[in-house]
């Protein structure tokens, strides 16, 4: 791969950062994000997905991190304090281990910029993929709410 590129997103990132989720809103699992067969924007849920998104985008607390390759945007992290609220590689650049760099990009930034001892991530507990993932970058399980399982990873 080349010219991967991490970045904070900003405003403008908007409509791109939206192209990703609707083109792959069928298995992208984060509540945030609008699920189902009609486009994103013709269901009041789409509508509401599209302004939780925009706030992402401007909230003073909340940081949208991006991978790029070749100037597309192939990956995003959602975080909050300590907390990972959404991680996403784009499907076409799964399998070459830009979760990993994305992740490892993005505990940094939590460390750095927000200066945590610890930070956590919420996965659906159906999600065998993504438990997998979080277990292989050293996250462990802390707790269960409902159907979501919380991990934690030490820093």
């Amino acid at each position: 791969m080349e010219n991967i590129y991490f970045r904070k997103a900003n405003f403008l990132d908007f409509f791109s950062l939206e192209k990703i989720v609707v083109d792959d809103r069928k298995t992208f699992d984060n509540p945030l994000f609008a699920k189902g067969d009609k486009p994103a924007y013709s269901t009041w849920f789409g509508l509401k997905s599209h302004l939780k998104l925009l706030a992402h985008l401007i909230h003073p607390k909340k940081q949208v991190l991006f991978v790029e390759i070749n100037s597309v945007i192939a990956g995003v992290s959602v975080c909050s304090e300590n907390l990972i609220e959404g991680f996403f590689v784009n499907k076409q650049f799964r399998g070459k281990g830009l979760g990993t760099k994305l992740m490892d990009y993005t505990i940094t930034f939590i460390k750095k910029e927000k200066k945590f001892s610890s930070v956590k991530v919420g996965v659906q507990s159906s999600n065998a993929l993504a438990k997998k993932f979080y277990e292989k970058m050293g996250f462990i399980k802390k707790e269960s709410k409902g159907t979501e399982i919380i991990f934690e990873k030490k820093l």
